[in-house]
């Protein structure tokens, strides 16, 4: 009577998790960055230009993703961009677990707008004709919504592609 013989060889399997973190840092950080951008588009869609000092309160986070700020026709005397960019930060934290983008400003009239209603000569509105744009902006609140909605899409890296086995 003939045996059945079978032969395995003992392997053990393991997550690289370095090669995983490694991937997981990159990929995040172009998801934060496609975020970011779609935050930043929102936010000059909805806030209108008068001097661009509104708009130049975008410019350290846009730099910071790559984006480039399109530029709109001025309707004031002067160019205040300068302005709206010295008063304000923002930029990427990408530190070990942490992946986020963030955005400050102490433009006043552009707060007073973002969540009040306004009107000439309240809050430093240059014009009696108001803001063609009604106020409140709320573009942080719908780009907040935005971002829930797009953050639902992001998948971190499959560990899967990461394991790897060795004989015993």
């Amino acid at each position: 009577m003939a045996g059945i013989r079978k032969q395995f060889d003992l392997r053990s399997i393991s997550l690289d998790t370095s090669s995983w973190q490694r991937v997981l840092e990159a990929e995040m950080e172009e998801e934060i960055k496609g975020l970011a951008v779609v935050w930043l588009k929102n936010a000059i869609l909805t806030v209108p230009v008068w001097s661009r000092a509104s708009h130049g309160t975008f410019k350290p986070l846009a730099d910071a993703v790559g984006f480039i700020i399109p530029s709109q026709p001025l309707i004031a005397k002067k160019d205040r961009s300068a302005l709206g960019q010295s008063v304000s930060r923002g930029g990427l934290e990408l530190t070990g677990s942490t992946f986020h983008f963030s955005y400050e400003t102490n433009l006043q009239y552009l707060i007073a707008n973002e969540t009040m209603h306004v009107e000439y000569p309240d809050h430093g509105i240059f014009s009696p004709q108001g803001l063609r744009t009604e106020t409140p902006f709320n573009f942080t609140k719908t780009g907040e919504e935005l971002f829930k909605r797009e953050m639902l899409k992001v998948r971190l890296p499959d560990p899967f592609r990461f394991l790897r086995t060795r004989k015993f």
